[in-house]
């Protein structure tokens, strides 16, 4: 993910959540790899049970290194190939504030889980903004569990947007342990569906969903 993510951009803040392997290490490799700034924070404890409060220091975080434009991506995520090509044209535009992606749920290598509570790769989601001059965030959506990649009221600011129709795996849901560890974790952190969607963590472990070719 950073060898396709880092040669986008100028520098990147990785936030490691009390990772108890070598992943801070191989990021700290990664930037000095491509040559770029920015750093690695390695929390000891992990906040992964307060998501808001992840969010809200990665944002904090970025911001530190004055940025126009922010890119948001999630480690299991990686963007398609030829955006290495496409978006240092958008970055030249003065025509967007944000720019959108469609993201898709991998279930294996090549297929991508679509059915009626699959739907994130239908939609346009922003991920990439214009930030120049934007103050510090005070708080987070206050949702322990999917509480979204922007502070409250930030991008419904942002006027211009353009759909770039560039394509995100979301590799998360690619193995089946972890779509168990996912499934397990979700329902011990929010059994009542207060943060998700309940119907949609049952679903989870579905032994037939509908699966799509990813081309």
């Amino acid at each position: 993910m950073l060898d396709r993510t880092l040669p986008l951009v100028d520098a990147a803040v990785v936030i490691d959540d009390a990772s108890e392997d070598a992943t801070p290490d191989l990021c700290e490799k990664a930037l000095k790899r491509h040559g770029k700034d920015g750093r690695v924070v390695h929390l000891e404890t992990s906040l992964f049970h307060r998501e808001h409060e992840l969010r809200l220091l990665a944002w904090n975080a970025a911001l530190e290194l004055r940025p126009t434009w922010l890119l948001i991506l999630d480690a299991d995520e990686l963007i398609e190939e030829r955006s290495l090509k496409v978006l240092p044209l958008l970055f030249k535009l003065d025509t967007a504030d944000a720019v959108t992606f469609r993201f898709f749920d991998m279930w294996d290598e090549h297929r991508y889980r679509d059915d009626d509570l699959w739907t994130i790769h239908r939609r346009d989601i922003p991920r990439l903004t214009r930030v120049e001059d934007q103050a510090p965030a005070e708080m987070w959506f206050q949702k322990d569990q999917h509480c979204g990649a922007w502070p409250p009221g930030f991008i419904e600011s942002r006027k211009r947007w353009l759909r770039s129709g560039l394509r995100v795996q979301h590799l998360g849901w690619s193995r089946e342990a972890d779509r168990k560890a996912k499934h397990e974790r979700y329902m011990r952190l929010d059994p009542e569906g207060k943060h998700g969607s309940l119907p949609q963590y049952h679903s989870i472990l579905d032994p037939h969903p509908n699966l799509v070719e990813w081309k």
